[in-house]
């Protein structure tokens, strides 16, 4: 095989590894909500369990002892309502949840 073939077949294999890479990754999601309410919908569903971030004022909070959460739901309830909170998780890609 020449070397232009070769190069050519390479780029072609890096290609096809670099899609199938962003085709499965995770997507990153962010979020500033008040959580005076207690209960919080997020704006996604089927979160990526223990993906999530839950911070006060660059305070990191903590799962179970600050909060619970719903991954399925997409739904966080705080044990006590604190105000402005930023919340950071990942879900899955949409074509990752069809059926075929």
């Amino acid at each position: 095989m020449t070397k232009q073939k070769l190069s050519i077949l390479y780029l072609l294999i890096f290609s096809i590894s670099g899609f199938s890479f962003n085709y499965f990754s995770p997507i990153i999601k962010a979020e500033n909500l008040n959580s005076n309410n207690l209960n919080l919908k997020l704006k996604h569903t089927n979160l990526i369990i223990n993906s999530e971030k839950v911070y006060q004022d660059l305070v990191l909070l903590e799962r179970n002892q600050d909060y619970k959460i719903d991954y399925q739901k997409g739904e966080i309830i705080f044990f006590s309502a604190i105000g402005y909170v930023s919340i950071e998780y990942l879900i899955f890609p949409p074509y990752l949840l069809r059926e075929f």
